[in-house]
């Protein structure tokens, strides 16, 4: 499962029980620049992560992952 409302970059993992396939949750984050600040966030923590998450799907629905923050997205395609 792959989302992205909260913002944050956060990858969890589980076996259930009588399956040995794992199944991940993917929160990708946001894309949006970082003096973006809405003023509902005003006195909030923000320990958001801007970027893109590049993935390899398998066949078998294994995966692989990068991460490229905004910084560096910006640097090479922009």
């Amino acid at each position: 499962v792959f989302f992205g409302h909260t913002h944050l970059f956060d990858v969890g993992r589980s076996i259930r029980i009588g399956d040995a396939n794992p199944v991940y949750g993917v929160n990708v984050g946001c894309f949006f620049p970082p003096e973006y600040d809405p003023d509902y966030m005003a006195g909030r923590l923000k320990d958001w992560w801007r970027g893109v998450i590049w993935l390899d799907i398998e066949p078998d629905g294994q995966f692989d992952l990068q991460t490229v923050n905004l910084s560096r997205f910006k640097a090479r395609y922009l």
